[in-house]
């Protein structure tokens, strides 16, 4: 299967961790449960790398766009590479569940 297109994602929220992370770029799997977000090498990059790291369980996490609001349940952080000039995060998710809002 292929991934499938979606708006460029503007906001991150994830609650207990940030309100509202500006968010690069967004690529959804196929499955629309699995996706990958970029954003600044900040600290919310940091929290999210410690989550990744610890196998933390995130509740919820909302991306919004121009399109639309997406909220997703149960996720978890699957992954977190930082590089480039300027840095930024290359952050992993997996989530149990999702719903446009």
């Amino acid at each position: 299967m292929s991934a499938r297109p979606r708006p460029v994602a503007n906001a991150l929220t994830i609650p207990d961790i940030v309100e509202s992370e500006l968010v690069h770029s967004v690529h959804f799997e196929a499955d629309g449960l699995s996706f990958t977000v970029v954003i600044d090498a900040g600290e919310t990059a940091v929290r999210l790398m410690r989550a990744n790291v610890q196998g933390e369980h995130l509740p919820l996490v909302v991306l919004t766009t121009d399109a639309q609001i997406i909220a997703f349940d149960s996720v978890f952080v699957t992954y977190l590479t930082v590089g480039g000039q300027p840095p930024v995060a290359q952050v992993g998710f997996q989530a149990q569940a999702s719903r446009i809002a």
